[in-house]
């Protein structure tokens, strides 16, 4: 009976998923994975890399993020929300 909705719901989740994914290798997430993993053995020292650069305002990159988690949101209280009209009214 819900499949089609749970169905579209695994469907948009694929599809933000990959989306992220993508997003991830073209801005360069995945470059530095040989430094990463030993960064929590460092401590305090940096081992002679520069600080992160100081940010007076918020990247876009959080923004991006914010609508994504809203518009998913409201696509899940949407489709609770028919679920329920659709068991009321039976």
């Amino acid at each position: 009976m819900n499949l089609p909705l749970f169905t579209i719901i695994v469907f948009i989740s694929l599809i933000v998923s990959v989306a992220a994914f993508a997003w991830g290798l073209l801005t360069g997430q995945f470059t530095h994975s040989d430094r990463a993993r030993y960064l929590p053995f460092a401590g305090e020292e940096t081992n002679g890399l520069a600080p992160p650069p100081e940010h007076t305002q918020t990247p876009l990159e959080v923004y991006i993020l914010a609508a994504i988690v809203f518009t998913g949101l409201i696509i899940f209280a949407t489709l609770v929300l028919l679920t329920a009209y659709h068991l009321l009214t039976r």
